[in-house]
């Protein structure tokens, strides 16, 4: 079996997803918190494919609407 290079990045990259999109309705300033760090590593990634790049865009849109503080809407 080959290992692929980029795959442990690509499972970094699709937890973090995850995780961010799982957050949707956590409020308050720890999951303000923990909403800008999973966005500051999704940053610094790149996302595995077309599906990633719709669902991170309507959370996007949705943590604009609704954004936990400041910091968020920023």
């Amino acid at each position: 079996m080959t290992a692929h290079p980029g795959a442990p990045l690509r499972v970094r990259t699709r937890t973090s997803l995850a995780r961010l999109l799982a957050s949707r309705l956590d409020l308050g300033a720890d999951a303000a918190r923990r909403k800008l760090e999973l966005l500051a590593a999704l940053d610094a990634t790149r996302l595995p494919g077309a599906r990633a790049v719709v669902a991170l865009h309507d959370h996007l849109l949705f943590l604009a609407a609704y954004p936990d503080d400041a910091r968020v809407a920023g």
